[in-house]
């Protein structure tokens, strides 16, 4: 069987590995979108500019403001580390039917085998 199998996915490879590379380049562009340091990065400038004269106050304020909120998106993303990114999910959906076909196969012969003995036990 696995020969056979191996045979027959044989053609499906060169479609998994784009779909790997997809995964991994979206799974990378959210570590970036993520990332907090970028956000310091703006706030430090920010100050700079502030100190500098380059922008009064109310634009620090302002654009300070968009950047604490950009954190706090940040950290509740980080708080839920159970709950998958969209390319993620869209992932496991994707996997969930070929699983739940397993499952499913090997339920009935295993509840049905289980049931025979109970039911002979319970007549003898």
């Amino acid at each position: 069987m696995g020969l056979l199998t191996g045979l027959l996915g044989a053609p499906l490879a060169p479609v998994r590995a784009v779909v790997w590379v997809a995964q991994q380049v979206a799974e990378q562009a959210e570590r970036e979108f993520y990332d907090p340091a970028p956000v310091w990065a703006a706030l430090a400038d920010l100050d700079r500019q502030l100190r500098s004269g380059e922008i009064d106050d109310a634009e620090f304020e302002r654009r300070e403001g968009e950047l604490l909120d950009r954190l706090d998106e940040i950290a509740r993303f980080r708080q839920e580390p159970g709950e998958p990114g969209a390319f993620e999910e869209a992932r496991e959906s994707t996997e969930a039917p070929e699983a739940a076909e397993l499952e499913e196969a090997g339920e009935p012969e295993e509840t049905e085998e289980a049931a025979e003995p109970e039911e002979a036990g319970e007549h003898d």
